[in-house]
């Protein structure tokens, strides 16, 4: 069945709306991300400090997922050209990559919260266990791990016309629908982010009642704060990502008619634009920039001499 044309004229709107909010994240995201990385590298306090490691890491690998994402958005609207529909290789290696950046991403968050779990418990011994050399490691094999998982991306991933670049083997569109995005994407990192956020909240809240300066209980509150609003929002945005990136594989073979593939299309894109939001979090970067004027200067008065052991090992170990 064929569109008529106001139902042509109406995609054709909801198109160009999508491609300008693409734009926004893009640009957005890429502000947001490079203010993040700049603040944390430029503040001494924050060098050593573990959670922090993590989150510098994770907004790198937001700038590449962003400027992979919207390489098609960006093709389309200057080059009127869709490298995603065109080039095998960009097919398989976007593919691959994307994948590979979203994991990291959401991985690394997993991390930041871990550790903040780890740095703010009371026992000592616990939170000596979180360390920066840890981190490192950790971060490596995270990159690699993520990496070598992209190669069946990169060795099934195929252009087909009508539907374009996707994985048309059946197996491992079963592993990719059962497994990838339910398990790996949602279920597996909700899971780690809630658990490690309601005991770092726990912890948290032994702080607030021991008797610490006023500094050192803020200090903790406010780091905590930041991941646990990080974790909150990418499990909001993840949801309608995953349940959409099922339903899309499970039907891609189906027979479907002009209109229903164009309200999918629709559909989709205000899925994945909203998805996106967790590499592109304007606030997020406010949050830090909170932090880190409200803290640099306090700090700044006090001598690290006269911090006990638990704010040496939660915040500039």
């Amino acid at each position: 069945m064929s569109l008529s044309p106001t139902d042509e004229e109406i995609f054709f709107i909801f198109n160009q709306v999508f491609t300008y909010l693409s734009f926004t994240i893009l640009f957005l995201g890429l502000i947001g991300n490079l203010l993040n990385i700049f603040i944390f590298l430029h503040n001494k306090f924050f060098h050593k400090n573990h959670c922090i490691f993590y989150l510098i890491a994770e907004s790198i690998v937001d700038c590449v997922q962003l400027l992979i994402t919207f390489t098609s958005r960006i093709g389309i609207m200057v080059f009127q050209y869709d490298p995603m529909q065109s080039s095998l290789a960009w097919c398989k290696i976007r593919s691959m990559i994307a994948q590979a950046c979203t994991l990291i991403s959401m991985t690394s968050v997993c991390f930041a919260v871990i550790d903040q779990y780890l740095s703010t418990h009371p026992n000592s011994r616990i939170r000596k266990k979180s360390t920066l050399q840890l981190a490192q490691i950790l971060m490596c094999i995270n990159i690699s791990i993520w990496l070598l998982h992209g190669i069946p991306f990169l060795l099934t991933f195929e252009i087909r016309s009508p539907i374009g670049c996707a994985s048309f083997n059946l197996q491992f569109l079963r592993y990719y629908t059962f497994f990838h995005f339910p398990i790996l994407i949602g279920l597996l990192p909700i899971i780690i982010g809630s658990i490690f956020s309601v005991l770092a909240y726990r912890n948290v809240r032994h702080i607030i009642q021991r008797r610490i300066s006023h500094i050192q209980r803020r200090l903790a509150r406010q780091l905590t704060a930041l991941v646990l609003v990080r974790v909150a929002f990418s499990i909001v945005v993840t949801l309608p990502f995953v349940i959409d990136r099922i339903y899309s594989s499970v039907t891609l073979n189906n027979q479907k008619n002009f209109l229903r593939q164009d309200i999918e299309s629709v559909i989709s894109n205000m899925v994945i634009l909203i998805f996106t939001m967790n590499f592109s979090v304007g606030n997020y970067s406010l949050l830090f920039i909170d932090i880190i004027s409200n803290f640099s200067r306090e700090l700044s008065t006090y001598s690290f001499y006269h911090l006990d052991d638990f704010v040496v090992n939660s915040i500039i170990k």
